[in-house]
């Protein structure tokens, strides 16, 4: 059996571009939304539907609401309350009836935000792990 490597200085440079550039703008992408929920008035909707949260509460009280870094910061913890609600309502996190209130568009583009972020990076890390290899 021969190996096979996977040399990313074979690869045509127009392809080399697209591999570096995607997961780049798939990041920025879902950035750029969670940085548009908390510099929006669904800022405050997300606030207003988890209101249990002593965690959240906390972090609140710890950061503040008046500048555009703690309240991304704040999306990005209630995007992670959001995205594995289980393990923080058996933690006393969340509650089961705030997260069925809590408004399903919001949701809806608070998850798609880390998961853009997420997929993104993840990418990256293979592409740099392929470039890596490579050099070995």
């Amino acid at each position: 059996m021969s190996n096979i490597m996977i040399e990313f200085s074979s690869w045509s440079p127009m392809f080399r571009i697209v591999i570096l550039v995607c997961p780049t703008m798939i990041v920025l992408s879902g950035l750029a939304l969670s940085f548009y929920i908390a510099c929006s008035r669904d800022f405050f909707i997300a606030l207003s539907a988890i209101k249990s949260s002593p965690w959240l509460e906390q972090q609140k009280n710890y950061m503040g609401v008046s500048s555009v870094r703690s309240r991304w910061m704040l999306v990005c913890n209630m995007c992670g309350l959001l995205l594995l609600p289980g393990p923080h309502i058996r933690r006393g996190l969340l509650s089961i009836e705030e997260l069925r209130a809590f408004p399903a568009g919001l949701k809806k583009r608070m998850l798609t935000s880390l998961w853009l972020t997420i997929v993104g990076c993840v990418w990256i890390l293979i592409v740099v792990a392929i470039i890596k290899i490579e050099q070995y």
